[in-house]
């Protein structure tokens, strides 16, 4: 369906076209603190007087050129959408009387330009872009380096991870459904619901912590629900976060696994 989405509005003619960072180095070879992490990747430079005219004008559509330092560059053709529910606000943990002033963000979901069965979720933010895209061959990730410039970001392919990130499922096991149960399979072009799931979303002190600030906090979950949205809404099923609470101060919580809590 967002494959569809992005062919209807080429139709309507080309989209814009924005070079959001400078020209690609090799990750390898540029900064030592990818040895030991990955095998390759591009480092890349932000353009803020780019980022400054996406986030103000927030074009119905674009063609995001980022560069790579091996091979040709990385085209994306995508669609503005939202994360957010209508009515969405944000509230800090020490004060829930009162709503936090907030930039939203621009957020667009496509595919590599020409290449139907990829997939590609991209989100623009006062000092940070990221995206993930899916090839069939590895996904694709752009995010910011934590260095001291602010501006450096990185590209790579998440098959290229020399180490692999731990995670955690915080769902209960449940027993298996039967093999005899009657399919529920949507069928072709027909929407699963015409309604939108809304999901109230809290920000542990921890991710405080680690952000410094309640803006970092919703640009960072903000960015990471929209690419889980987007692999909704590429099954037609739309999700949006109706609000949320960055707990600022100690939460109380003293559980050990998001399940338990």
């Amino acid at each position: 369906p967002i494959a569809l989405q992005v062919a209807e509005a080429l139709e309507g003619g080309a989209f814009p076209v924005v070079f959001p960072f400078s020209e690609g180095v090799s990750a390898a070879e540029e900064d030592g603190r990818i040895a030991g992490v990955l095998s390759r990747g591009t480092l890349l430079e932000l353009e803020p007087e780019v980022l400054a005219q996406i986030l103000e004008q927030g074009p119905e559509a674009l063609r995001v050129v980022i560069p790579r330092a091996a091979g040709p560059a990385l085209v994306l053709d995508v669609v503005a959408s939202s994360p957010f529910a209508e009515g969405f606000s944000v509230f800090a943990a020490s004060d829930r009387e009162n709503a936090v002033a907030v930039e939203l963000g621009r957020y667009y979901r496509g595919i590599i330009s020409g290449q139907e069965h990829t997939l590609a979720a991209v989100s623009f933010h006062p000092d940070e872009v990221r995206a993930v895209i899916a090839t069939g061959q590895g996904d694709l990730v752009v995010g910011k380096m934590l260095d001291e410039r602010g501006s450096g970001h990185i590209l790579y392919n998440d098959v290229d991870l020399l180490v692999i990130p731990e995670g955690e499922c915080g769902t209960d096991n449940l027993p298996p459904l039967p093999h005899d149960r009657p399919s529920h399979e949507p069928m072709p072009g027909v929407r699963v619901t015409s309604n939108t799931v809304n999901v109230y979303v809290e920000i542990d002190h921890d991710i405080y912590q680690d952000k410094g600030t309640v803006q970092a906090c919703l640009s960072f979950m903000a960015g990471l629900f929209h690419e889980v949205a987007t692999l909704y809404a590429n099954d037609t099923i739309s999700v949006a976060m109706s609000e949320v609470l960055v707990w600022d101060v100690n939460s109380p919580y003293s559980c050990s696994s998001s399940g338990d809590c």
